[in-house]
């Protein structure tokens, strides 16, 4: 079952893909013979057919609250336009990624401590007497109803969704005129 922090976090990874989006365009045009922009076009086409198929459902979670409080997203309807059956997919990732995952969670593990309010990471001690800087409260998470959340993600799906379409219309569109000239 999805959490607060996961919607939180898969909005904010929508939001920083759909501004990288126009870059990765303009490298898929300018190199579009390189093996770097094969790869990328299949994974654009991935996060594509995931993001439809996420907007597809957060519209009917939305849809069917009819303005009450939405219901938290089953993760398998959330991600089923990935393509992943199960858990018994496994990703394969370099040495590096799994060295450096491995130990982001174990810092996270010994050194994060986490509330139903806020977030506190240890730090090592400098002086014997707390700074007044340092309240040692923590980060509140911010109060976001879990609709809002789900409509900010909503949003970036469909505008990853229209950037996609408008790629399309332009690439069919100049092919078109390239074969009509050449």
């Amino acid at each position: 079952m999805f959490r607060y922090g996961d919607i939180v976090s898969l909005a904010v990874m929508m939001r920083i893909l759909n501004i990288l989006s126009p870059s990765v365009t303009a490298y898929l045009i300018n190199e579009a013979e390189s093996s770097i922009a094969k790869d990328f076009s299949q994974i654009i086409s991935e996060v594509t057919d995931f993001t439809r198929a996420a907007d597809a459902y957060l519209s009917e979670l939305v849809e069917k609250s009819g303005g009450e409080a939405v219901t938290t997203p089953e993760t398998s309807r959330l991600f089923e336009g990935l393509g992943i059956i199960g858990p018994e997919t496994t990703l394969q990732y370099g040495e590096h990624v799994d060295r450096f995952s491995s130990h982001m969670i174990q810092d996270i593990r010994n050194n994060w401590l986490s509330s139903e309010a806020s977030i506190t990471i240890k730090a090592p001690s400098r002086s014997q007497r707390p700074s007044t800087t340092q309240s040692g409260q923590g980060t509140s998470f911010p109060k976001w109803e879990q609709s809002d959340l789900l409509q900010v993600l909503r949003e970036q799906m469909r505008t990853w969704n229209h950037a996609h379409d408008m790629i399309t219309k332009a690439t069919s569109y100049g092919a078109l005129i390239d074969e009509i000239l050449f």
